[in-house]
């Protein structure tokens, strides 16, 4: 069976701070502006966040300052439900290597498994390439 690739481009959120109206954002970056996040759905520059901001999606609202919730504050048995039951162990996902092209991953994994993954690209965020069957 012949192995498939797929690029699955830019794949994890890259926080960029506070919002500054010069500088060119990307979808999936994520900023803040007056005490917000905003999530990037589309590439823009100069477009003040807000609500009426295509290219934007509210994250979290800046809310009013409240008291601070603490464990302790908490009963035994609402820390219980918090901790919940332990689960078993986790698989985690690995990249294997990183490549400057993707020329040079075909041509030093010329036979990848299934589900290996690499990240490619000359700057991050990386494009991260997982191999299929």
């Amino acid at each position: 069976m012949a192995t498939k690739q797929v690029n699955l481009g830019k794949v994890m959120l890259t926080p960029r701070g506070i919002y500054n109206p010069e500088r060119a954002y990307e979808r999936l970056d994520i900023i803040s502006y007056k005490g917000s996040s905003w999530l990037v759905l589309t590439p823009f520059e100069g477009v003040e966040p807000g609500n009426d901001n295509p290219h934007l999606m509210l994250l979290s609202a800046k809310g009013d300052t409240g008291k601070a919730l603490i464990f302790d504050d908490l009963t035994p048995e609402q820390q219980l439900l918090l901790r919940g039951e332990k689960g078993e162990p986790g698989k985690g996902f690995v990249i294997l290597g990183h490549y400057e092209s993707l020329a040079q991953l075909e041509s030093c994994e010329p036979n990848p498994a299934s589900g290996d993954t690499y990240a490619v690209g000359n700057t991050p965020p990386y494009d991260i390439i997982s191999m299929m069957q």
